[in-house]
């Protein structure tokens, strides 16, 4: 299976408010993850020499008009111990670091358990409990693929190569899954991260891929084709541009230090070729203010 990582990452961070939906349908109207503040993945609960821990994705939310945390884990491995050994101590830190609720929707790609539930530790001393630690979860293999590439939620359609599929059925299900997202109301960016989420964890041995082919060649299924050059070549370029703009942050921000809210806005507002002038500049530039990120004082 290929490398989970940045590629579900960069999906989720585009449709977080798609995957509370999924995992909690009954949060998706209570929490408004609709332009969540991502928090840095990387913590050190005890600096400057102590333990260094990896927290998949954090995001600030709002949780009926109050502020909150919603924090994601993604768990490929095929045993929750690992998980359910560090995911308590996160949601404990972060809700200490931050004085804020905190939601941890877990997403399981391969253990399935019931599909959808609650999952959680209890810790116990001679007897008695101490205190139990729950979140919610979505277990993909215990879904059924065929079900959810017709669902409403997109980001579902998407994650179907994580689900239960039945072989032969795996060509129609793809194809229904690629045409779902070229025809549904999604940005090139989201569209292409969608669609390439499909391509990757649904893959299919030489005849099932023949048939899949076959498929797409059909008059019914020529908007996956028209659309998903388009789609892949914007989707692509736009990527780039995230990563340049990210990259050029951490050089801006090794030299002179974490950007301003008004020099990040900046940053972001640049075009491409704009950003390109930025890394030329950024080599002889003394301050902020000479790159144009900052007012002259």
């Amino acid at each position: 299976m290929p490398d989970h990582d940045q590629r579900l990452k960069t999906a989720i961070r585009e449709c977080l408010p798609e995957l509370i939906e999924l995992v909690r349908p009954e949060w998706s109207g209570r929490i408004d993850a609709s332009s969540p503040r991502w928090e840095p993945e990387e913590l050190f609960p005890d600096p400057p020499e102590g333990e260094r821990r990896r927290i998949d994705l954090v995001a600030r939310v709002a949780i009926e008009g109050e502020e909150a945390l919603a924090h994601v884990e993604i768990e490929a491995a095929d045993a929750l111990t690992s998980l359910r050994g560090r995911l308590p101590r996160y949601h404990d830190f972060l809700g200490y670091r931050h004085g804020l609720p905190v939601a941890s929707p877990a997403l399981y790609l391969s253990v399935g358990l019931e599909g959808r539930g609650w999952d959680g530790v209890t810790e116990e001393l001679l007897g008695d409990t101490l205190g139990t630690t729950r979140w919610p979860y979505l277990g993909l293999p215990a879904l059924d693929g065929t079900v959810y590439v017709e669902g409403a939620n997109l980001l579902g359609v998407a994650l179907v190569g994580f689900m239960r599929i039945p072989e032969d059925r795996k060509p129609a299900v793809k194809a229904r899954a690629m045409l779902r997202l070229a025809e549904g109301d999604l940005s090139a960016y989201k569209r292409f991260l969608l669609m390439e989420l499909v391509e990757a964890y649904l893959p299919l041995d030489a005849p099932l891929r023949q048939l899949y082919k076959d498929l797409l060649e059909t008059k019914e299924y020529q908007p996956v084709i028209k659309v998903g050059e388009t789609t892949f070549e914007r989707g692509e370029k736009h990527g780039q541009l995230i990563g340049q703009r990210a990259m050029l942050r951490r050089q801006l921000e090794k030299k002179f230090g974490p950007l301003s809210g008004q020099a990040a806005a900046r940053l972001e507002g640049w075009s491409a070729d704009r950003l390109l002038q930025l890394g030329d500049e950024l080599l002889t530039a003394g301050s902020l203010a000479e790159l144009g990120l900052a007012d002259a004082p």
